[in-house]
């Protein structure tokens, strides 16, 4: 292995954006070699974009390559488990886009293979490293507004056209590749895991667009309440088929849709654009301040920064596979509720 760990991107759409930075930063752990995808246009441009040395269409090219280490993978959902279990058996570590999967078996499949090769399976749930998760963490372990806790997620996007992220075979809809970071996050600031959901929703998709032939809509509005083993409580509540509207338009319905978690002593509030308060007896106080303009690009970075470690030093990469899977099950669980109007352990998962 050379003095900087090589690096392949597989996938490079939108959010293959924040790897390719990521890796820019981390210039001195990592060197960006190649990068795949269906569009050759699309792999060149990102190409030129970074100063990649080679561009190709088919990510099996890139994984035959012998001067690859590693490969991000950044790929819609229904691939990432499968290219990576590929990569493993070609020989590299991955750090696969959130979420892991749409199901479980390809995931399963996947960790195997990371374990046959020894190699590092690296999930993306980046928000794990801003400044926000430590210390939300440390509240919640002094008991600062209390436990149990009830902690609230809110997230409403426009949607201007039926597209990949509404597509229950491609990316799941938002409570699979959405919710997958609040319950992450939650599991790891309350330090436990949810045991069980009950959830209601429906597919709004279906009321404002013509789905194509060969097309299938995901639940994209609803809420679900998660139960933890500490006894604490997760709300989630997502509508990702709302008119595309200007920002302004929205602003007050995603003023609602502040950061909540509260206790007996106390609450937390916050927003993805506002300092974390923490309110109790004693008055009011800053937890924590966030950049908003930098707090993705800076958790994005600390996340490649982490991977290359793991690799290199054999610490933990930040989320493993096997956390990307408890996540999916979870989710799988909320969708199963929908469907059968009933609470699910995620354990029949």
């Amino acid at each position: 292995m050379s003095s900087r760990l090589r690096i392949g991107i597989i996938g490079a759409g939108g959010i293959s954006g924040q790897h390719f930075a990521a890796y820019a930063a981390n210039a001195d752990k990592a060197e960006l070699v190649c990068v795949a995808d269906l569009n050759l246009e699309t792999a060149q441009a990102r190409a030129r974009e970074y100063n990649v040395p080679d561009a190709v269409c088919d990510y099996k090219a890139l994984l035959a390559r012998r001067d690859i280490d590693a490969v991000s993978i950044c790929t819609p959902t229904k691939f990432h488990p499968i290219i990576a279990r590929e990569a493993f058996e070609a020989g590299k570590h991955v750090l696969s886009e959130k979420p892991a999967g749409l199901e479980t078996q390809p995931v399963k499949a996947a960790i195997a293979a990371a374990r046959q090769a020894g190699k590092v399976y690296a999930i993306g749930f980046m928000e794990r490293q801003f400044d926000t998760f430590p210390a939300l963490r440390d509240a919640m372990r002094a008991a600062a507004i209390g436990r149990p806790v009830v902690a609230r997620d809110m997230a409403y996007v426009g949607m201007a056209e039926f597209c990949q992220w509404l597509d229950a075979d491609l990316n799941g809809g938002p409570f699979i590749d959405g919710c997958c970071h609040p319950i992450d996050t939650w599991s790891g600031i309350l330090e436990s895991r949810v045991t069980e959901v009950y959830a209601h929703g429906f597919a709004a998709s279906e009321c404002r667009f013509t789905i194509p032939p060969g097309r299938k809509a995901a639940m994209d509005t609803g809420d679900a309440v998660l139960r933890f083993e500490s006894g604490d409580r997760g709300v989630l509540t997502a509508c990702w088929a709302l008119p595309k509207l200007p920002g302004a338009a929205l602003a007050p319905l995603r003023a609602g849709a502040r950061y909540t978690i509260v206790g007996p002593k106390g609450f937390l509030l916050g927003g993805v654009r506002e300092d974390i308060q923490m309110v109790t007896e004693q008055g009011e106080s800053k937890l924590v301040h966030q950049d908003f303009k930098k707090r993705y690009s800076v958790a994005h970075a600390r996340q490649v920064a982490a991977f290359c470690k793991a690799i290199t030093d054999g610490t933990a990469p930040g989320a493993t596979g096997e956390d990307g899977l408890y996540a999916l099950q979870v989710t799988l669980a909320i969708l199963t509720s929908m469907r059968e109007d009933r609470v699910v352990r995620v354990a029949d998962m």
